[in-house]
């Protein structure tokens, strides 16, 4: 026990003196959750939480128009306006304002589209009402219902599919409404022409079937979108900074094999059982410290910054294991790295880049569901993964222990293979 203790405060002793390697462990992982919490902030909000400004040009000037535009107003997504520089805008102003990404938006209502909208569903109406009155030999006017209209949507070149999904989405509602409006009315009218008794029909009284969502795990974030920007990236570059830990421990590693250090330890009473054992603990002192520093500048800074607050889900206590499994594994992958390489610059660009690589594929940068379907196969090989989906547990989905278990297991295996090989490795160099 004694010589894994001073094992373990020598280990202490070569990280203290290694104030870059430090900033790497600490100060690069704490600026990336904020920076790219921010930064991520709004794409990972739904775009009914932002207020889109819109350029609105009305050749109509009839009833369709004005409904659309009060629609737009009273989503409280949308705020329209028809000028520029205190003038009516023109169509060629409108697409040269948002061509230059002044406006992300633009609405052109075409001429005439009141008289079109009214004509379709005066024809819709007669046809569904020639001949119902018995006696009546009288012959309704049918209008052809084959055409349409082109409401005109221009939207920002650099604007992503999934907005201009949304916003299509958002307009076509309005303009069904205003279109099921007109209808009621006409059928009314028709009705009244039909029968000599003026009833007004309306849709009154709300939705008779309405949505309510739903979180599948009774969490904190119930009524909220869980997987926000601070929910992803906390635990996200958490856990890479666990596995950053890949530089200081090979450089330290390769430093004393270089400087005779590991020739004098194995000369000495022991085993290389100590020596690693000196450094599982000294590093898994390193990744609790992260995990602690992480998890309050997710509860307490990001929400100075004007982010969501980390929520730590119902069974915080449950990142206890997790946080064990992914630091035994982020450091026994560090040990086969220092282990595996005989000079500092080969063992640091592989472990940088091999990093990066499972961060990338294990849905640290993006979630993993919004990959292509390859990548997303490919990616739940990545440790990073299995560590991800591990925390995810506790912050997400409301799991205990039991669920867990499928996560920790992999990870434990993945230890013990890195392990059992850097140990096999570091046996085959204090050979040589």
């Amino acid at each position: 026990m004694m010589r894994l203790w001073a094992a373990t405060v020598k280990e202490v002793l070569v990280l203290l003196r290694d104030r870059a390697g430090l900033a790497v462990l600490f100060a690069m992982p704490l600026g990336l959750v904020i920076i790219m919490a921010i930064v991520q902030d709004a794409p990972f909000r739904d775009y009914s939480e932002q207020s889109i400004p819109v350029l609105f040009l009305d050749n109509d000037k009839g009833e369709v128009a004005t409904l659309v535009r009060q629609g737009l107003q009273s989503s409280g997504v949308f705020h329209t306006t028809d000028s520029l520089w205190g003038k009516a805008v023109t169509e060629t102003e409108l697409r040269e304002s948002i061509r230059k990404g002044d406006y992300q938006l633009g609405i052109i209502i075409p001429e005439g589209t009141t008289d079109f909208i009214q004509g379709k569903v005066s024809g819709l109406v007669n046809q569904t009402l020639s001949g119902l009155v018995p006696g009546d030999t009288s012959k309704k006017e049918v209008v052809d219902v084959a055409d349409t209209l082109m409401i005109v949507l221009v939207v920002d070149p650099t604007a992503k599919s999934a907005f201009r999904t949304s916003i299509r989405s958002a307009i076509g509602q309005f303009l069904e409404k205003v279109e099921s409006d007109m209808l009621v009315r006409t059928f009314g009218r028709e009705l009244e022409k039909m029968t000599g008794v003026k009833k007004e029909i309306a849709l009154t009284g709300g939705p008779v079937i309405t949505i309510k969502e739903s979180l599948a795990a009774k969490t904190e974030l119930e009524g909220k979108v869980a997987a926000n920007s601070v929910q992803h990236n906390v635990p996200a570059w958490t856990i890479f900074a666990m596995f950053f830990i890949v530089i200081p421990m090979a450089s330290n590693m390769l430093r004393e094999r270089d400087s005779g250090t590991m020739q004098r330890l194995r000369v000495m009473q022991g085993s290389l059982l100590h020596y690693f054992g000196g450094k599982m603990a000294a590093y898994l002192l390193v990744c609790s410290v992260q995990l602690v520093l992480m998890m309050l500048v997710g509860k307490y800074l990001l929400p100075q910054l004007g982010l969501d607050s980390l929520s730590l889900g119902t069974a915080p206590l449950g990142l206890l294991p997790a946080a064990f499994a992914v630091s035994v594994a982020a450091i026994s992958y560090g040990m086969l790295v220092g282990a595996s390489f005989r000079t500092h610059q080969q063992a640091l660009v592989f472990g940088i880049v091999s990093v990066v690589i499972m961060a990338a594929l294990g849905g640290i940068w993006v979630p993993i569901q919004i990959m292509p379907e390859t990548m997303q196969i490919i990616g739940h090989l990545s440790p990073l993964s299995w560590a991800f989906d591990a925390f995810n547990v506790i912050f997400l989905r409301g799991g205990g222990l039991s669920e867990l278990v499928p996560h920790i297991i992999p990870l434990g295996i993945f230890s013990v293979i890195c392990l059992a090989i850097a140990v096999l490795m570091m046996r085959g160099a204090t050979r040589r």
